[in-house]
């Protein structure tokens, strides 16, 4: 499964941060690819401050359509959606992409409100905008970052409603990557 040690970290951080608030145990359930190709683990918690949340990761090698290469994916997936509707629901995919000797960082993530939740949006905004300044980068309109790291021109409805990070499909500085992922977990819990 997962050999990134920083994703299994950030994994593991989650499942303790669910169920510390949650105080039930995650259920497991995990299968290999029908092409053999990788393998997925899915857990999910219900409880009674997040109605639902899942954390699942997946690794598996492959071509990605267009490349005549193999690459090599780690994904750690979360999704929380707290029972009280004042507390934004969270969504967020880190990746560790590996092909052709070169490493690749993508993911997002986002929290946004099943009502209004300004306050919210403006704290992680800041909290982000401060991040991304520590590594030179200014931060950018979420909705503009999910354009390009799924290479779309549209976002369509669901993408980019509150305050997160989108990083590009080739992202290869691995700190600003793990800060991001870091303080977006120390922000939302």
């Amino acid at each position: 499964m997962l050999t990134d040690q920083f994703l299994l970290d950030l994994k593991r951080n989650y499942i303790e941060a669910i169920t510390q608030y949650n105080k039930v145990s995650f259920t497991k359930k995990e299968w290999d690819f029908l092409s053999k190709a990788g393998q997925v683990e899915v857990q999910v918690s219900r409880g009674e401050v997040f109605e639902k949340a899942c954390v699942s990761n997946i690794r598996a090698t492959v071509t990605i359509p267009g490349r005549d290469y193999q690459s090599t994916i780690q994904w750690l997936g979360i999704q929380i959606f707290p029972a009280n509707p004042l507390v934004p629901i969270f969504m967020g995919v880190f990746e560790h992409v590996s092909e052709q000797s070169l490493d690749h960082y993508p993911g997002f993530f986002d929290v946004y409100p099943t009502i209004a939740y300004d306050e919210d949006r403006e704290f992680i905004k800041q909290k982000m905008e401060a991040m991304t300044k520590k590594h030179g980068r200014a931060y950018q309109d979420l909705q503009q970052g999910y354009l390009k790291m799924f290479q779309v021109k549209e976002a369509g409805i669901g993408i980019g409603y509150g305050a997160g990070i989108a990083f590009e499909p080739e992202e290869t500085n691995l700190v600003y990557f793990q800060d991001a992922a870091s303080e977006i977990f120390k922000t939302y819990f």
